[in-house]
């Protein structure tokens, strides 16, 4: 059923012409760009910007990021830095083993995680990330782990940092 009132115009109002719509539209996206401006010097004289507040945010959200989700391209970093040996002669250990060691997990399942060497693409630095990940522990937990002093390894952290920044 078609209303035979839909082509009534309300009193009161007028019929714009195009030029009109233009126009009220014009003043409109000026409106929208002076809010805009306010909000801009308003976030700097605060000594912050809407681009800052959302990469720190984004920062700690990476950071927060259980290791059993990491990006792959970090996850590439942490095999190649993790998996070399470190130290000399009979005390030569590999980084996933300080790293194992110091996040308690039991001498027994870091052997077998050295198993995956004989495996075909077998990475034991893939095989604690997935571990630490289920028991809940993030970037952030990995970072504070290699700057201990039983690890020592802070140049692993600084480049996990370096590319949680990047992002």
């Amino acid at each position: 059923m078609v209303r035979k009132c839909a082509h009534k115009r309300r009193r009161g109002y007028k019929k714009l012409s195009s030029t009109d719509r233009s126009e009220e539209q014009q003043h409109e996206s000026d409106q929208l760009d002076e809010n805009s401006n306010e909000d801009e010097v308003a976030s700097s004289r605060n000594g912050t910007s809407s681009e800052s507040c959302d990469r720190n945010e984004a920062i700690k959200v990476i950071e927060d990021l259980n290791l059993s989700e990491i990006p792959p391209d970090l996850e590439d970093i942490l095999v190649m830095e993790l998996d070399v040996t470190h130290g000399t002669g009979k005390n030569k250990v590999y980084g996933w083993q300080k790293v194992g060691n110091e996040a308690g997990i039991s001498r027994r399942e870091l052997k077998y995680y050295q198993t995956e060497y004989l495996r075909p693409n077998g990475n034991p630095t893939k095989l604690l990330l997935d571990k630490l990940g289920s028991q809940g522990k993030t970037i952030s937990y990995l970072i504070d782990v290699l700057q201990k002093p039983r690890v020592q390894l802070s140049s692993v952290a600084a480049q996990i940092r370096h590319r949680v920044t990047r992002i």
